[in-house]
């Protein structure tokens, strides 16, 4: 999620964990739960395995080619066996697994790794997925060879699962995001599809033909749109959530029959200042803006971890898991305002917003409008809109669809 100052360039960036919430002792669940099921709330419908949704409940069906599970963001294989590639990182082998089945007993192969890749190349689908890749060549059944766009880390590697050619390649894609594949899903991960409500829940099964052994977890209900996330939770009616927000993250904490698990996540809370805009073009008056924003206090605000760490600019998801990232400019807004003077922006007569040349210092911050349904993302609007006042610097808070 982020906070922009219109299409930013450059960014002061908050990190933040993904959440989950899950009851500690099968005894304390609700009477109608049995044990070897576990219930999930979700926000989302049952549309929630389609690719534009990119939602991590996509892993509980599908397989990647390989995750960053392993220590420090390290890959491990999930599809494949084991992968080469080129010194710079641009073309890439893959030697997929020969055990792996799709849930109708077909066998899982480089042609259908392909297929999907392909998928993500047509017009169609490209705007919803996108994939920054040159080639994909099959060299046998079990071997593929891709060639990225750009050199490094193979891009698509942690996120992206693929799907059956046999059961997909006859579809009409034009109706992609519409097909009753992605409500009735056959794939090859821990989980089969079972049956869904609309609008009230999803059933999967473990797949006891998974190449890993059998899931020890044998149901999952993932319970859809739902009531209050907190008075699920509570009623034991759910045994895991992700939607409380942070602040009754912290509330739930003190409750012995809850656990808080927090995985390290590149989800973020980030500033970017739109450089294309004359009151941001001069690196001195960012630089003040980011000094002027304390960002620890809104770490604090927001309920995050104490350890959660913050930066300036970019870093890739094995430096953020390696906690390998910059040192971030501290809250200093004395240096703000003397940058702020330096560069000609000077408090008018009122000693309440600074102008220069006879301009004043104003500009919108622009929040996902459908990111204003998570206060968390609100409220740190509105905190950033109070620390730059404190500076001279007005600033208002705007949805943007």
């Amino acid at each position: 999620m982020a906070l922009s100052a219109a299409l930013g360039l450059l960014r002061a960036t908050l990190c933040f964990p993904l959440l989950a919430l899950l009851a500690c002792s099968g005894a304390e669940r609700g009477a109608s739960l049995d044990a070897s099921t576990l219930t999930i709330l979700h926000s989302q419908d049952e549309w929630l395995l389609r690719p534009a949704a990119s939602d991590v409940a996509q892993f509980l069906v599908f397989l990647p080619l390989m995750t960053h599970a392993g220590e420090g963001g390290e890959s491990r294989p999930a599809l494949t066996e084991r992968w080469e590639h080129s010194p710079d990182g641009r073309t890439w082998t893959f030697y997929l697994r020969r055990d792996v089945r799709w849930h109708d007993g077909v066998p899982t192969t480089a042609h259908d790794v392909k297929f999907t890749m392909d998928l993500w190349s047509h017009p169609v689908v490209r705007a919803e997925v996108g994939a920054p890749l040159e080639s994909v060549s099959v060299l046998d059944d079990y071997t593929l060879r891709v060639v990225q766009k750009e050199p490094g880390r193979f891009l698509l590697s942690g996120w992206q699962v693929y799907y059956p050619k046999h059961l997909l390649e006859d579809l009409d894609l034009e109706e992609f995001n519409n097909w009753e594949f992605w409500t009735r899903p056959v794939g090859n991960g821990p989980y089969r599809y079972v049956r869904h409500i609309p609008k009230t829940f999803v059933e999967f099964e473990a797949n006891h033909d998974y190449y890993r052994g059998r899931p020890k977890i044998e149901r999952v209900m993932v319970k859809l749109a739902a009531g209050s996330p907190i008075a699920e939770l509570l009623s034991g009616q759910v045994d895991a959530s992700t939607e409380v927000g942070l602040a009754n993250v912290v509330k739930l904490a003190r409750d012995e029959r809850f656990q808080v698990y927090y995985s390290p996540s590149p989800r973020r809370i980030q500033i970017y200042w739109n450089v294309r805009r004359a009151l941001f073009s001069d690196p001195s008056v960012r630089r003040a803006l980011t000094l002027a924003i304390d960002r620890r206090a809104l770490h604090r605000a927001l309920s995050f971890p104490d350890d959660l760490p913050l930066t300036d600019g970019l870093y890739s998801l094995r430096q953020f898991q390696r906690r390998q990232l910059s040192e971030p400019l501290a809250h200093n807004p004395q240096r703000a305002v003397e940058l702020l003077s330096a560069a000609g922006w000077r408090l008018s007569e009122d000693g309440e917003i600074r102008a220069r040349n006879g301009d004043e210092f104003h500009f919108t911050i622009l929040v996902p409008a459908q990111a204003l349904l998570t206060q968390d993302l609100l409220g740190a609007a509105v905190f950033i809109q109070d620390q730059l006042r404190r500076v001279g610097v007005a600033a208002e808070v705007q949805a943007l669809e």
